[in-house]
């Protein structure tokens, strides 16, 4: 008797390493802070002096002001999308700078309007301490029947039902399907910096009714 195991089915996350020169980018001013963080009321005040759109271009495309930094960014992204969708092609809409202090976390989420998300770890030191970015799996919240928490606490590589747990690292780079909810635990050490981005299609896309060209 033959007893084959396989995994058939993955979503694909990407990761590397920017050799690149970030200090600009570490003395950026423009932070944004998530909803739990006691920083995000001033955001409100400033988008009723402001406006949205005034608001949103200052904070969320910042990778604007770093061309270079985003256009490495987004040729690795199309590399990615080459090497496991083909002929697709993307490009960055949105990009901001988060910013935790010690004993605040980033709580599960996940972003909307975009086909992958992305971060960047862009500061000088991350210590082992540091907040890690956990990707939720998807796979459990779809099946019919979920299999208690206690088997997949017995069985930690069954990655049908793990989430994947990322360590922050000078110059790493992550891609994940925006599909997938994820968070960060409770941050111990000196701020914690990132950037974050997602991408669009930035290329026809031909499904009949569902078809979409960068174009229109």
């Amino acid at each position: 008797m033959t007893l084959n195991i396989t995994a058939p089915f993955a979503y694909y996350v990407g990761d590397g390493v920017l050799d690149f020169d970030f200090s600009k980018l570490r003395n950026e001013k423009r932070i944004t802070w998530a909803n739990n963080q006691e920083q995000a009321k001033e955001f409100q005040e400033e988008i009723d002096s402001t406006g949205y759109k005034e608001f949103h271009n200052k904070y969320y495309r910042i990778l604007e002001s770093y061309p270079k930094l985003r256009d490495l960014i987004t040729y690795n992204f199309n590399l990615f999308l080459e090497n496991t969708m083909g002929g697709i092609k993307a490009k960055i809409s949105t990009s901001w700078i988060t910013y935790m202090t010690e004993g605040e976390k980033n709580l599960r989420h996940r972003h909307s309007n975009c086909f992958y998300s992305g971060v960047l770890y862009f500061d000088e030191d991350y210590n082992e301490e540091s907040a890690k970015l956990e990707l939720e799996n998807p796979i459990p919240q779809q099946m019919e029947t979920i299999i208690p928490l206690y088997y997949n606490q017995k069985k930690k590589h069954n990655q049908s039902l793990s989430n994947i747990q990322i360590a922050p690292k000078t110059g790493q780079f992550l891609f994940f399907p925006s599909i997938c909810c994820h968070g960060t635990n409770k941050h111990v050490g000196d701020p914690r910096k990132s950037l974050a981005f997602n991408f669009v299609f930035d290329s026809p896309v031909w499904a009949f009714d569902s078809t979409w060209s960068p174009d229109w």
